[in-house]
């Protein structure tokens, strides 16, 4: 009987650091991407308003990217006490609860800025994930 050994401490640690790198690029990816779900909430009708004076409403939206498990994540979101209602241009709750918004102050702009251009760029954005993580990594 013959008996092989290897020390494969060193190939357990690169690859610890492999794992951390790959993460890396999914975050970066998901960030890039969801970067431009924002741009085109902005930019593209229906557009995000701009609910006050100096475009508040606007102004708060960002993206944070997670990568746990065999899940990458990009979260998109606006952060006002209004977003939700002006998303789904109606109260949800409270006394206006059922209300819509009827006077949309910036032309172009309306309900469902976010979700409408997820299901419409679905495929786009899907796309730019892999195209970013190709960019990123060399690998095709």
């Amino acid at each position: 009987m013959a008996r092989i050994r290897w020390n494969t401490a060193q190939v357990a640690n690169r690859l610890k650091k492999l794992d951390g790198q790959v993460r890396r690029v999914l975050k970066d990816a998901a960030l890039e991407v969801g970067g431009q779900v924002l741009n085109d909430a902005v930019n593209e009708p229906p557009t995000v308003a701009k609910a006050d004076p100096g475009g508040r409403l606007r102004r708060s939206g960002s993206v944070e990217a997670e990568v746990r498990g065999g899940r990458t994540e990009a979260t998109v979101g606006f952060n006002t006490e209004y977003a939700a209602v002006m998303h789904e241009g109606r109260w949800e709750t409270g006394p206006l609860a059922g209300v819509e918004v009827r006077n949309w102050t910036t032309p172009g702009s309306g309900p469902h800025f976010l979700s409408s251009k997820l299901q419409r760029h679905r495929r786009d954005y899907l796309e730019g994930f892999a195209d970013a993580i190709t960019r990123r990594t060399g690998m095709r």
